[in-house]
């Protein structure tokens, strides 16, 4: 066998298959980041709790729709930013977690997830219907307090427009330091920097917040490591950390810790 030949096809085979990978999941990573499940337009949502639902038109044409639950006589609003997957049947069912706080909660889904049409295919648009969402819903509404949260894919978003309208609060449950970082503990492999088309720099947006800003993370997540809240964590002494010791990704408000940290925090805001 003529190693000097194998050695020469190996040197063209295997940096062309690596950069297959990388080109593949470039393209492929709006469809393993953003698993919205949609709804169709006259669908009925059942919760146990009241609820109002808003529709928004962006200005880019698509619609936004919203969840708006109350609590009596509140204290102020929690405008909550929801992970990756699922629509609002799903996350509006933790309303109660504020709502038995004195505090109205505001949910809203994003492109292409639940009833809200369009497509996400860059950062940009996550941001902007955010803000959005925050500018209309407000034109005819006050609060004492607001409070900005953030699970997940919804932390990155909840923290940049933290930094725009300066809020009196901000949560991060399974908050990720950095898209990339993200990036690299999955696939460490990879050139991350290069192949991130979501950023997301949470760390970035945080860092000269001058407002409390309360971390829940699980010991056990198994989709963004603990290690991100504690490097967030160490940005600044603004910044709390609730660990949940065997918590996982997508459990943290079935613990009693959970419940009673959220219950001070927004108590003492």
């Amino acid at each position: 066998m003529n190693w000097i030949k194998v050695g020469g096809y190996a040197l063209i085979i295997i940096p062309t298959l690596f950069a297959g990978v990388v080109l593949t999941m470039y393209l492929l990573q709006d469809y393993m980041i953003f698993l919205g499940e949609g709804l169709p337009a006259d669908y009925k949502y059942q919760f146990t709790l009241p609820y109002e639902e808003l529709n928004f038109k962006a200005p880019a044409g698509h619609d936004l729709n919203a969840l708006l639950f109350r609590s009596e006589d509140a204290k102020g609003l929690v405008y909550y930013h929801h992970g990756n997957a699922g629509n609002l049947q799903g996350w509006g069912s933790l309303a109660g977690n504020f709502v038995k706080n004195g505090y109205d909660v505001l949910f809203y889904d994003y492109r292409g997830y639940g009833k809200s049409t369009g497509k996400i295919n860059r950062e940009g648009q996550l941001h902007e219907d955010a803000a959005f969402i925050f500018r209309e819903f407000m034109k005819d509404r006050s609060y004492k307090k607001l409070v900005l949260y953030g699970t997940s894919l919804g932390t990155g978003i909840a923290s940049k427009l933290a930094c725009e309208i300066q809020p009196d609060g901000l949560i991060l449950e399974t908050p990720y330091f950095s898209f990339v970082s993200l990036i690299k503990f999955h696939y460490f492999f990879l050139p991350a920097r290069l192949l991130a088309k979501y950023k997301l720099r949470t760390h970035k947006y945080i860092k000269d917040l001058s407002i409390p800003i309360l971390l829940f993370h699980g010991t056990a997540d198994e989709v963004v490591p603990y290690e991100c809240s504690v490097q967030l964590k160490a940005l600044s002494d603004h910044i709390s950390l609730v660990t949940i010791k065997g918590g996982i990704h997508n459990n943290l408000p079935d613990f009693r810790k959970y419940q009673e940290e959220l219950s001070a925090y927004l108590s003492q805001l």
